[in-house]
């Protein structure tokens, strides 16, 4: 199976800052004298980004793992963690292995990841003030919990051909494929500027 952290973008992560903490999400342990979760809603969208490139290379292989099972596989994982952790004492990574494994956002990790690790060049072109005004439309009016969903919705979308046939009807006609491309990477980075303040673990 194809590693999840060979996609562009992966190296991003590697050997950078290991003198600065790392922050990564809230976990509601079960054994709160073991476990020390991160109070809900105090990293933001942008800190938790950024967060990525201060994992570790044992935080990065957890997530590797965890990326390549499925739903059901992580919660069994999980259940057998928790059963035996009297057993083995507790570890310094015991509340990363508990987030990897129970929530869903890490599947959004490579693909952040390679935002990263995005060159200029890939945002070349772009139709600026169309990205501004689609970015204003789809977050109006909507909680931060539903800011996030929706930028990590946008992840990757340029990969579809419904969603850049979409964008492209709303284009100047004629607008070329590379220009309709380059606009939907444009709106990941206004997103961030815009709602980057939004606490990434927040819950409607």
């Amino acid at each position: 199976m194809r590693s999840p952290w060979t996609a562009r973008g992966a190296g991003a992560a590697r050997g950078v800052g290991d003198a600065r903490p790392v922050v990564y999400g809230p976990v509601h342990a079960t054994h709160e004298h073991r476990f020390r979760a991160q109070t809900p809603g105090t990293l933001t969208l942008r800190q938790f980004i950024e967060s990525l490139r201060r994992w570790t290379p044992e935080m990065r292989q957890i997530a590797q793992i965890a990326l390549t099972r499925t739903e059901a596989e992580r919660q069994r994982y999980l259940q057998q963690f928790h059963a035996g952790h009297h057993e083995r004492g507790a570890g310094p990574l015991d509340s990363f292995v508990r987030w990897a494994y129970s929530d869903p956002r890490l599947d959004a990790v490579p693909a952040l990841l390679a935002e990263l690790d995005r060159p200029e060049a890939d945002y070349a072109d772009a139709l600026e003030h169309e990205a501004d005004v689609l970015v204003t439309m789809r977050g109006e009016g909507k909680t931060p919990a539903q800011r996030v969903r929706d930028f990590l919705a946008l992840l990757g979308v340029e990969g579809s051909e419904q969603v850049r046939a979409g964008l492209a009807g709303i284009m100047p006609p004629g607008t070329p494929e590379p220009v309709v491309i380059a606009t939907l990477r444009v709106m990941r980075r206004r997103w961030l500027e815009r709602y980057g303040d939004d606490a990434f673990f927040a819950e409607d």
